[in-house]
């Protein structure tokens, strides 16, 4: 029409898709838009699916397999957030866990949408229009730990169905580290961490009993530690806690408990790895089922998620969590 006014062209991806809302990289209902469909070939040989209950992040079978026993302990079994328990010590890092909260990362993994495993640390989300990288091992660890003390005195457990020797398991660890008088050594620290069982099992949901370790804490359901980690865990259980001050000892303990408990991805195999990849393909499926099912959803429904002191530095150039726990791969919220 004459005299009517042109609209200008579209000069930015932005305005050419139409807005924000139409830059969402993927439909967050079709799996066929995340990570792992550009690395695993449908039609591959060799790559299924293992079953929704198998013992996840763990091998089949190592140390008797762990059966969970969810036992109630003398206190109520709630879920709750907060500790029911009265010490002092537990109520300090509660409170100190309150106040480091951060709202923006809670923001992001509870409304994200999984795309997939990026490596063995870090997974990829995305949130509105922005792609994330997150350490997903230091995640699982922080939550671990803020879990051990929010449950305090009230976790639940996995009975080992093959009770396991400690000393044994010290001596497999001391060797590791090459310790001179190995077989000493490891008499000594499982004598120390047989005379803190009746605590270890009351707030920690650790069991031992004569000479053998025979539970572990339930610290995310549906989740159980990687077994080799075990010996390690013994051995700086009873080596680097402080035993004589009460809170460094719950802190210390609680550090342990997390750093067995963190998660490790398996990364998916890639099209042309060959037989080597479809190997790997069964345990890349059971990690990609645990991180998107259990430890996302634990870690998004834990009220008071903090983000390490150590890493809540700002940086100029990238979004405001990228300092910390993720890391965003666009500046201006576009994918180019």
């Amino acid at each position: 029409e004459e005299g009517a006014t042109q609209r200008p062209k579209p000069s930015t991806q932005r305005e050419r898709a139409g807005g924000d809302h139409k830059l969402v990289r993927i439909d967050a209902s079709n799996p066929a838009g995340r990570l792992k469909a550009f690395l695993l070939p449908q039609s591959a040989p060799g790559i299924h699916s293992t079953q929704k209950g198998s013992c996840d992040n763990n091998d089949a079978g190592s140390l008797g397999a762990l059966t969970q026993a969810r036992k109630k302990r003398r206190r109520s079994q709630g879920g709750g957030a907060r500790s029911t328990c009265e010490l002092t010590s537990v109520l300090e890092v509660l409170e100190e866990i309150e106040r480091a909260a951060h709202g923006e990362l809670q923001e992001v993994l509870r409304n994200h949408t999984y795309i997939g495993i990026a490596d063995e640390k870090r997974v990829m989300l995305q949130y509105q229009t922005r792609l994330y990288l997150v350490n997903i091992s230091r995640l699982s660890y922080d939550l671990c730990y803020q879990l051990v003390f929010s449950r305090f005195e009230r976790l639940q457990h996995y009975a080992l169905s093959e009770p396991a020797s400690i000393k044994e398991l010290l001596l497999l660890a001391l060797e590791e580290e090459s310790v001179s008088q190995a077989d000493e050594t490891a008499e000594t620290l499982a004598e120390l961490l047989e005379s803190k069982a009746e605590m270890l099992w009351e707030y920690f949901a650790v069991g031992i009993k004569d000479g053998r370790l025979t539970a572990l804490p339930v610290i995310i359901d549906d989740y159980s530690p990687r077994t080799e980690r075990v010996p390690l865990f013994l051995l700086r259980l009873a080596h680097d806690v402080n035993w004589e001050e009460e809170r460094p000892c719950f802190e210390g303990v609680a550090s342990q408990l997390a750093e067995l408990y963190k998660f490790t991805a398996v990364v998916p195999p890639g099209p042309d790895e060959g037989p080597e990849g479809a190997s790997r393909a069964p345990a890349a499926e059971e990690s990609e089922r645990v991180v998107q099912h259990v430890v996302l959803p634990a870690a998004a429904s834990s009220s008071n998620l903090r983000l390490p002191a150590h890493q809540t530095g700002q940086s100029s150039r990238s979004h405001p969590l990228s300092a910390s726990t993720a890391s965003s791969s666009a500046a201006d919220g576009s994918f180019e």
